[in-house]
Order: structure tokens, then C-alpha cells, then sequence
């Protein structure tokens, strides 16, 4: 459900802006894990879950990614998100062994009762499920507070200068039609469509991956701790990776992360171990930690300037056929090969996992020149022309307590003006007239701006 928000939410997203969007997201979060902690009624948290949860968590990781594109520049995006990948990671390999340990020492639960603020005779009683999803709201708000005192609504340019960013106010059918004509979102879709193999093999490590283990080791296998690996591996190899390759175009270090994560299956069909079991994980893991924080990256080079929610949550719209189709293949996989009676025969189901995974290097070898035509990385969708010539004129600049400089003045009032669509339009600003006062923008024909003094 997550997902299908996502996919909707798009232009949302880019209407509200980074810091509104996660106060948003945050606030629906908090909501939605206080109802969940407190209430007693299964239709209500049937309603929570399918509703207020999945809309909080798409306000999460995608803004996040967006933030990331707008607080940097190209000197340090790459190594920002394979750092923000590190974090995420760090997330999942911690919150197992919190949940566990915060079970442990509620024992019994928490149980009160008294007065809280105008109610009496309150009586709460949590288990310690309960208090776990407790703690989830309580964490939710905190982050509310950071992102209330320490988020602005800014980007910052190649010449290191901290401008303020103004959200895309187009109405969704506006700002839909525009990314549906832009050559560049094809391209991503394709992309992305293109990654959908390789993605199965994480799916199936989460769906395939346990039945095997326990099918072939017995109910003892230790699925999770060798689950663990991946995240272990990725904190500490994604920054290093990043940092090391931050020269290398993001494509081709997709390229090479896709293909050694796509035939890291192959291990395991080699034969029933636990060593081949431990190496299929290390393999993928140093595959994803080469290739996912630059999928992250290529994308929000690529999303035109203002419309990366759109941008990027209808191009990921493959991607949201992936569980479905694990799903429905791991259940034929398992039931074929290794069934819950009878011979497992685990080399020839992960045989033809790895043959699937292998499909998207091999496809995104040969489909390079259609995806990266026209150098769409580099130009960020159009925008980037525009956001390079108003940088120049220096537009909108912070200065130390936050506040625009006098050169908002030179500015046109209209976004459009500064934003052109298309390449054609783009903006050419007299560089040689600052020192007057003056700023030239063109569209079709230059239109000089009179001095005001």
C-alpha cells in the first residue's frame, strides 16, 4: 500500500515541497502508531494500516531521497547518498535486536492509572507489542521536531551558495502532461523497468530464501542470522564504495552492481551449504552496495527540476510489480522444487532465479544508447540549464540569518520565466550588467530589466 501512495502522491509531493511533506508524513505517522498502540477495535487498525501507515510511510524514504538531490551539490551527491543508504541499512540491522530487547524489558507490559491532563481514572494497559508501536509514535514526533526546527525549503548550487527553492505549484493534470512529454521520463521508465530483474533477488531473499533453508537444515536453520549480513556489509561498504567511485558515471556503476548482485543466485546452486549460502549473501550485498545508492542518485538527476516526485514515482511503477510477480513465483518455484514433503532440489530453483536476475545487465548493455541519449543524467531534465544561468545572476541567495539578498529584486516574478519547459526556453542572464543592477533574461527574445534607481 505503500507503494500504490506513492505512486499517486507524486504530485503531492512536489506541490508541498520537501519540509512540508515530511512534517506531513510525520504527523500522519505519529497518528497512526498512537491509534495502533491504543486501539482495542480489529477494524480500525485494518483501516490504520491499509490508510494512515502506508500514506506516512510513502511521505518517508522518497522525500528523503528528494532532500538529499537539494541539499548537495555534484562535488558530494554521490558519497550523501551512499551515506543516506548506510543510514538506511543501519536502521534495519538495529531495530530487530531494539524490538527484541524492548520485549524483553517490558516483561509484562505497562500498565497505568490515573490522570492525564483533563482525564481521570484513566487506565492504560500496553503489552509489550503495544509498547513497541508506542515507541514508533514517540520517535515519529521527534523526528516532527527536526524537521520543524532544522529542514528549509532550499537547495544548494554548484558554487556551494544556499538558495531558497520554490515548490511546483502547477496543478496535477499541468504538471502530469509535462513529464509525460519528457523524453527523459521514458528514458527512466525504461530504466527502471529494466531493473526489475535484478531486483527479484532481494524479493526472493525475503520470500525464498527462509523456506529453503528450513526446507533443507531443518526448523534450526539460522535464516536470520545470515539475513543479517546484507545489512551488516552495506553500512560499511556502501560509504567506501561511494567515496572511491564518486568520478565513475552512475550508469556504468549500476551496470556493474546489477551484474555481480544478478549472478550471486548462482551460488546457490552449486550444492546445499551454508558457506554457498553465506557467499550468495555477500556477493549480492557488495552487488547492491555498488549499484542501489547510484539507482537513487540516477534518478533524481534525470527527474526534471521541481517534479522529482512525479517524476520518479510514475517511473518506478515497474518496480511495483515486483512483489506481486515474487510472490506468485516463489510459491511455484518452492512447490516444484522444494516442497515442504519431499526432495528439495534447491540448486535448479535457484538456478532459475539467477537466470531471471540476469536478465536486466544483459538487457541494459544493449539498450545503453537509448537510455542515456542525450546525456540525460547530466542535464537534469531540462532544469538544469535554467538553474545554472539563474545561479550566475546569483537569485534568492541566503544570507547568514536565512533571509533573500537584494538580487530577489532582479527577479521576475513568474516561475516560468526563470523555469523554462524545454531546453529552447532556456534563460540567458547578462552577466556583464550585475555590476549596474541589471539582469537580462530570454525566452524567445531578450527583455531587458530598467534600472529602478
Amino acid at each position: 500500500m505503500s507503494t500504490f501512495f506513492g505512486l499517486i502522491g507524486g504530485w503531492a509531493i512536489d506541490y508541498l515541497g520537501v519540509r512540508l511533506s515530511l512534517v506531513l508524513g510525520a504527523v500522519l505517522g505519529s497518528i497512526a502508531r498512537f491509534i495502533l498502540a491504543f486501539s482495542r477495535s480489529r477494524r480500525t487498525a485494518m483501516l490504520v494500516l491499509y490508510t494512515l501507515l502506508p500514506a506516512s510511510d510513502a511521505c518517508g524514504i522518497p522525500i528523503m531521497t528528494i532532500g538529499v538531490k537539494r541539499f548537495t551539490n555534484s562535488s558530494n551527491r554521490t558519497f550523501a547518498f551512499s551515506f543516506f543508504y548506510s543510514m538506511m541499512n543501519l536502521a534495519a540491522l538495529t531495530a530487530g535486536p531494539l524490538v527484541d530487547a524492548a520485549r524483553q524489558l517490558a516483561g509484562g507490559g505497562v500498565q497505568y492509572t490515573g490522570t492525564i491532563l483533563w482525564w481521570h481514572d484513566v487506565d492504560i494497559s500496553l503489552s509489550p507489542l503495544r509498547l513497541v508501536v508506542f515507541s514508533g509514535g514517540v520517535a515519529t514526533l521527534l523526528m516532527l521536531t527536526v524537521v520543524f526546527t532544522g529542514v528549509r525549503e532550499v537547495e544548494v548550487g554548484d558554487d556551494g551558495v544556499v538558495r531558497e527553492f520554490a515548490p511546483n505549484r502547477d496543478t496535477p493534470m499541468e504538471q502530469t502532461m509535462a513529464v509525460l512529454r519528457s523524453e527523459a521520463f521514458w528514458r527512466l521508465s525504461l530504466f527502471t523497468f529494466l531493473l526489475v530483474g535484478v531486483r527479484l533477488v532481494f524479493r526472493h531473499m525475503d520470500a525464498t530464501m527462509p523456506k529453503v533453508l528450513v526446507r533443507s537444515f531443518g526448523p534450526s536453520a539460522p535464516f536470520g542470522l545470515i539475513y543479517s549480513i546484507n545489512p551488516f556489509l552495506i553500512i560499511f561498504l556502501v560509504p567506501v564504495v561511494g567515496l572511491l567511485t564518486r568520478r565513475v558515471d552512475s550508469y556504468t556503476m549500476i551496470l556493474v552492481g546489477a551484474t555481480i548482485s544478478g549472478l550471486s543466485p548462482f551460488w546457490m546452486s552449486l550444492g546445499v551449504s551454508y558457506w554457498f549460502t553465506i557467499l550468495f549473501m555477500v556477493t549480492l550485498s557488495v552487488g547492491e552496495a555498488i549499484y542501489s545508492p547510484r539507482v537513487y542518485e540516477y534518478t533524481m538527476n534525470v527527474s526534471s527540476r521541481g517534479s522529482e516526485g512525479l517524476f520518479s514515482s510514475l517511473a518506478s511503477a515497474p518496480l511495483f510489480s515486483v512483489k506481486l510477480v515474487v510472490g506468485a513465483m516463489s510459491g511455484i518455484l518452492l512447490t516444484d522444487y522444494c516442497p515442504s514433503f519431499g526432495h528439495c532440489n534447491s540448486q535448479r530453483l535457484w538456478s532459475i532465479v539467477g537466470a531471471t536476475s540476469l536478465l536486466s545487465p544483459i538487457l541494459m548493455v544493449f539498450l545503453r544508447s537509448c537510455i542515456e541519449s542525450r546525456g540525460s543524467e547530466d542535464r537534469d531534465s531540462d532544469g538544469g540549464a535554467a538553474m545554472a544561468a539563474a545561479a550566475a545572476s546569483k537569485p534568492a541567495a541566503l544570507d547568514a540569518g536565512g533571509g533573500p539578498t537584494e538580487a530577489t529584486a532582479l527577479l521576475p516574478r513568474s516561475r516560468a520565466d526563470v523555469y523554462p519547459t524545454t531546453t529552447a526556453e532556456a534563460v540567458r542572464v547578462d552577466v556583464a550588467s550585475l555590476d549596474q543592477g541589471k539582469a537580462v533574461f530570454a525566452k524567445s527574445r531578450p527583455m531587458a530589466i530598467p534600472d529602478e534607481g
